[in-house]
């Protein structure tokens, strides 16, 4: 699943109780807009020869709880300034390379 803002656009996106599995990359969150925000809970990114999340520039976010990224090339991606901000209660495992979030979130 791309999730993509071109210029001018916000995009906003909730992912729940989903699977993303047997693809490139699993889910990528990309901004070239205003900003593009992905919200995944309770969901699973496995199997992808890539990676299983990538958020790719600035303003591109990953808000990440209750997941796993398993046995993908890759589990977490963030390049050009790209954010996986995650709720630390996420299990990655198997990955060629696990990855790590670029920051915690907290629970309230």
């Amino acid at each position: 699943m791309l999730a993509q803002a071109s210029a001018g656009a916000l995009v906003i996106v909730q992912v729940r109780d989903s699977v993303a599995t047997g693809n490139i990359d699993g889910i990528t969150a990309a901004n070239f807009g205003t900003a593009t925000s992905v919200t995944i809970d309770r969901s699973s990114m496995t199997l992808n020869s890539a990676n299983g999340l990538t958020s790719h520039v600035s303003g591109a976010s990953i808000l990440l709880g209750r997941s796993a990224t398993l046995s993908n090339g890759t589990g977490l991606v963030s390049t050009a300034g790209g954010s996986i901000l995650s709720y630390q209660n996420n299990h990655s495992t198997g990955n060629g390379s696990d990855g790590a979030p670029t920051g915690p979130l907290t629970l309230h």
